[in-house]
């Protein structure tokens, strides 16, 4: 196979000196053309006899993929497990369209070699992830990284260069999601009547963009459409569209401020039921590698045509997520707010206090679970007493992925009201269960 090799490849594998005029001369070979240019002093050039590694690397060098390729099976076991084996194929892989093969070529290189530049690695994977939007997340997390190293003025300037490339090839990112879900809750109804259990399907559709305009502006919105479709109530149907945005300000790489805003209508049966309109400002705060701090507030209107009621709604809230030495993610989130509805005098105020984990379980699995407790004084007195509610919501679920990136997830939420008139007490156990997939 070396001699096939050695004679189709002649100019690469054969030993010769050459003596070139002040003129223009160029070499043509199978393989491809190599143009000469000299000064006037003429210059005697010698090439080596190469083949293996060293002849794929001049292939890969003149963007020969598919010769370098074919060449690369046909390389001794031995010579499979060297770095400079690996970083040809990583960049073959890269220079056919296989780019998840390439960077963990790449990743490969780096986990098992040692006494190796990686920086230089850095800035191969980097090279890989500019060119294709779905790393968008990661290209933004490694840039972030370089950027905290010490860089010469090279390695600066190639940074700046990489960036640039990146920023014209993800302007806008587009996530797309599609989900199904089946739930079953035992008591629908809360009020004074009997337990009426019901089922019902969900339906969603959501496409979300992330318009990245400058090193300090972002621009998110996103559109949703959700089926809910009840079994047992005269097979009600809700139709809910969603619309919104939020413009983002980057202060510094740990510290940004929004103003998330939706507006929302309810169709119910084919007629039009409700229109919502929320409007709000949020700072969010990167305390450390390992936590963050959100803080908002939100005003929203709503207008209910089918049950007559119109009013407006005030919500002050804080999330603290941080990552425990387990590795398991906590958020605790403190909100209290009120309602007021002028048609019914229905008006409320509230306070919510939670705490949520989620952690990996046999390492394929995701394990969601936590508590809310809700207190709500109402306004509204019945026979002469007003109402006070305190609910304790339990919940939990279970996610993976299965074949063709489909994402499931099976859950339960136990909630039990407890009211100051004890004819408005209730419990609720809810099962569902969803499949997902993001395009």
């Amino acid at each position: 196979m070396k001699k096939i090799l050695f004679g189709l490849l002649f100019v690469y594998s054969f030993a010769f000196s050459l003596e070139i005029n002040a003129e223009k001369s160029t070499v043509t070979t199978d393989v491809g053309k190599t143009e000469l240019n000299q000064e006037k002093d003429t210059k005697e050039i010698g090439l080596k006899k190469v083949e293996g590694l060293d002849l794929i690397t001049i292939l890969v060098e003149n963007g020969n993929y598919e010769l370098a390729n074919n060449l690369l099976m046909t390389l001794d076991e031995e010579e499979k497990k060297t770095k400079k084996y690996y970083e040809n194929r990583a960049k073959i892989n890269n220079g056919l369209g296989k780019k998840d093969d390439a960077i963990r070529d790449y990743n490969y290189i780096l986990d098992n070699f040692q006494d190796i530049d990686k920086l230089y690695y850095d800035f191969e994977i980097l090279k890989v992830y500019v060119t294709d939007e779905k790393y968008s997340d990661d290209t933004l997390k490694l840039i972030k990284k370089l950027k905290k190293m010490k860089l010469d003025k090279e390695s600066k300037n190639k940074l700046k260069e990489l960036e640039k490339i990146y920023k014209k090839k993800v302007n806008i990112e587009y996530v797309r999601n599609i989900e199904l879900g089946l739930a079953y809750n035992d008591n629908l109804y809360n009020l004074k009547e009997d337990k009426v259990g019901d089922m019902y399907t969900n339906m969603n559709f959501t496409l979300m963009g992330v318009n990245k305009i400058s090193d300090k502006y972002n621009l998110t919105f996103f559109g949703s459409y959700r089926n809910q479709l009840y079994q047992k109530e005269s097979s009600k149907t809700n139709h809910n569209i969603f619309f919104g945005g939020q413009p983002q300000y980057f202060i510094n790489d740990k510290f940004n401020v929004s103003a998330p805003s939706m507006l929302k209508l309810t169709f119910e049966n084919g007629k039009y039921s409700e229109f919502g309109l929320n409007i709000g400002a949020l700072a969010y705060k990167t305390i450390n590698d390992m936590s963050n701090i959100n803080i908002g507030i939100d005003i929203g209107y709503k207008n209910n045509k089918t049950d007559n009621y119109k009013g407006n709604t005030f919500m002050l809230y804080s999330i603290y997520n941080f990552i425990d030495k387990s590795e398991r993610i906590n958020a605790i989130n403190l909100n209290f707010g009120q309602e007021s509805y002028s048609e019914n005098t229905y008006n409320n105020k509230y306070i919510n206090i939670g705490v949520n984990r989620t952690q990996k379980w046999k390492e394929k699995y995701n394990l969601n679970y936590g508590y809310t407790l809700n207190y709500k004084l109402n306004e509204l007195e019945i026979d002469g007493t007003k109402k006070k509610d305190m609910s304790h919501n339990f919940n939990g679920n279970l996610s993976g992925k299965t074949i063709f990136d489909i994402n499931w997830k099976v859950g339960y939420t136990f909630i039990y009201g407890d009211s100051n008139i004890n004819s408005y007490d209730y419990i609720n156990n809810i099962l569902s269960t969803v499949i997902s997939r993001e395009f």
